[in-house]
């Protein structure tokens, strides 16, 4: 009895503080894209990430941060968005109820391979963040002729050599 009596003395106090015994809701977010669901490129492009998120809640949402997160479905790792320069997240300061925001990230392309991409919403009212739908992104590695631009050098050098040659023996015979 002397149980029941404390759990129940705890629950009105936490009421009567305010503070909270359970986690908030996901905050009322909603994404929809407008680029492909499935992105592609060679290393070294840019790609452009295109979706609208809607305030699907009855309140108005105050500081509002929506993030690009991506994951290597292959190595099944996540990576590391500095290297590949993309715009990590845009903070919108307001978001009236049933309106929506565009987004727009670009992407440089760094590693060929097999992505998923998400985009995450976050409101610090709230306690879970809110996920959109994957997309996924295909890179495919540049097709370069000329890697680390050594192609004048290997190119170059027998030319120069050759030339060397032919006109070092062309002086000596016009000096005699």
């Amino acid at each position: 009895m002397r149980l029941v009596a404390a759990w129940l003395l705890l629950v009105v106090f936490l009421q009567v503080t305010g503070v909270r015994a359970e986690s908030s809701a996901a905050p009322p977010l909603q994404f929809e894209y407008s680029s492909a669901a499935t992105l592609s490129g060679v290393s070294g492009d840019f790609v452009q990430v295109s979706a609208r998120v809607t305030n699907v809640g009855g309140q108005a949402l105050s500081d509002v941060t929506v993030y690009l997160s991506m994951f290597n479905t292959v190595d099944k790792t996540p990576v590391d968005l500095e290297d590949w320069s993309a715009q990590k997240a845009i903070n919108f300061q307001g978001l009236p109820a049933g309106q929506s925001q565009a987004i727009d990230l670009s992407i440089h392309l760094v590693n060929p391979g097999e992505y998923s991409l998400v985009l995450v919403g976050y409101v610090p009212s709230a306690d879970t963040p809110t996920i959109s739908r994957a997309t996924f992104l295909h890179v495919e590695a540049r097709k370069n002729l000329n890697p680390g631009n050594i192609l004048v050098v290997a190119l170059g050098t027998p030319l120069a050599l050759a030339i060397v040659l032919r006109i070092a023996p062309a002086r000596r015979r016009v000096a005699q």
